[in-house]
């Protein structure tokens, strides 16, 4: 077997054992960051200068200050029960738990915001209750929270595919359609069934005041999706925005900060935040990334199928934004006249990945929130990666084949 495939094995096997061992992701993951400076031969020299690089980099910060402003505003909405007035909403507009449970995470995915899991986790708590196991409620905040994920143009993974390929963003989008449709409802048919539909409410007399309801409550996630979708503004910037409209239009007092400011410093979740983006540039740095295309080709199959287990490997290894980055040229150079097909299977196949890659935040956000292994939670994602890897594959033979 290729070196390459040996080392990052042997890596991400001591990342899962370590977190098997209930370590915490923050020390399995600076375990692991040193044991990947040692087996890649950085020396001292070179590893505090990575180290130093990986730290002191806008991506970084911006990522860490991201996720505890988020922090701040659930803490603030949270402070004048806005979350828990807005989930009422939901239920007396549809009157049924199951569509709580994942409207809610899908509506709260448009904000393109790791922490945003942690709104969503809020609401499904309180929509399902007892009814399920906590890691399975884990499974199904994050799944149903990163459908729009797997379709919308906002987000950079698919911005990046759409402008390196010249697939058109709108193509795209029509193309996807079936593939983020058959996520969510394998997801509800295999899970968010179990939910009771009961909400115990009369039915709903005012759709409309409930709907406006939901908007009043959570208005100020609305203004950061906004302000990222309509006037390109980061979420951070976004973010700042929101909570300084948060402070003015429900008259926080400054007695009533210290508490909320001091709740969002969740040291575990940003500290991992910090590490997996360590990680991942010392993988980049490694050059196991280049090598892995390489050692994939030497594959006797379809060049389709090679790139769907590529753009399968790589996001485990750097992330889907920076595997959309590397290979995306690859592989549109590869398959000449391949399209918007080749488009919708590669994200779908990423897409898929980032559901058990433990390079993804939001999983171990929503882990720790619900305090339930990571592994717990992506075991669920297995039945429907199963199905949606042969769809993918099949949709794009059918696409191709017309």
């Amino acid at each position: 077997m290729n070196l390459v495939l040996v080392k990052l094995i042997v890596l991400f096997v001591l990342l899962i054992v370590l977190m098997k061992l209930k370590l915490k992701l923050a020390p399995a993951m600076a375990i692991t960051i040193a044991v990947s400076l040692v087996l890649y031969g950085f020396g001292l020299n070179g590893s505090l200068a990575l180290l130093k690089d990986a730290t002191f980099t806008w991506s970084t910060f911006s990522l860490v200050a991201t996720v505890y402003s988020i922090f701040v505003i659930q803490g603030l909405l949270e402070q004048r029960g806005e979350l828990k007035k807005a989930q009422e909403n939901l239920s007396a507009l549809f009157n049924n738990r199951r569509i709580n449970a994942t409207v809610a995470p899908v509506f709260i995915g448009l904000l393109p915001s790791a922490a945003a899991v942690n709104i969503a986790g809020e609401i499904v708590k309180d929509t399902v209750k007892d009814e399920l196991p906590d890691d399975l409620l884990a499974f199904i905040t994050s799944f149903f929270r990163h459908i729009p994920e797997s379709i919308l143009p906002t987000y950079l993974s698919i911005i990046l595919m759409c402008s390196l390929s010249g697939v058109s963003p709108a193509s795209f989008v029509l193309m996807q359609i079936p593939m983020s449709a058959l996520c969510f409802v394998l997801g509800y048919l295999i899970y968010a069934r179990r939910i009771p539909k009961e909400t115990g409410l009369p039915p709903c007399e005012n759709r409309g005041k409930e709907a406006l309801g939901i908007l009043r409550h959570l208005w100020s996630l609305l203004l950061i999706i906004v302000l990222v979708l309509a006037f390109g503004r980061s979420v951070l910037f976004s973010s700042c925005v929101a909570i300084i409209a948060l402070l003015a239009v429900h008259r926080f007092k400054p007695a009533e900060l210290p508490a909320i400011l001091k709740k969002a410093c969740r040291w575990n979740v940003l500290c991992s935040t910090y590490l997996i983006m360590v990680f991942k540039e010392v993988l980049k740095a490694s050059g196991a990334a280049e090598e892995l295309p390489g050692a994939l080709m030497k594959i006797p199959v379809p060049a389709f199928l090679i790139f769907m287990l590529l753009f399968f490997l790589a996001p485990f290894v750097v992330g889907s934004d920076a595997t959309s980055a590397m290979f995306t040229v690859m592989a549109f150079s590869s398959i000449p006249g391949a399209g918007v097909p080749l488009a919708v299977l590669l994200q779908t196949t990423m897409y898929t990945a980032m559901q058990f890659s433990p390079t993804h935040i939001c999983i171990h956000m929503v882990a720790d929130y619900f305090q339930v292994p990571f592994g717990k939670v992506t075991r669920y994602m297995l039945p429907i990666a199963a199905i949606m890897l042969p769809a993918a594959a099949a949709y794009y033979l059918l696409l191709t084949a017309f």
